[in-house]
């Protein structure tokens, strides 16, 4: 952070781009920073949060993956 990478390769993608018609995907929060940019909503996205209320069924072909999980196994 802080060291100018990420604009940097921002600065390129856009120059790369050059009058293309392109789109992201971003955050509610740095709506700000892409209009900024010149991006403009076109739609709203809605994004769902919560913890099911139904324990899941057990399934074979299912594993937990963590931390302490070897998933190349």
């Amino acid at each position: 952070r802080g060291e100018g990478y990420g604009k940097a390769v921002w600065d390129a993608g856009m120059a790369r781009l050059g009058d293309r018609t392109i789109g992201l995907d971003g955050v509610v929060e740095l709506q700000a920073n892409y209009r900024g940019m010149g991006f403009a909503p076109v739609y709203r996205t809605i994004r769902f949060v919560g913890t099911p209320n139904a324990p899941a069924a057990a399934d074979s072909d299912i594993c937990v993956i963590g931390p302490e999980a070897d998933v190349l196994d």
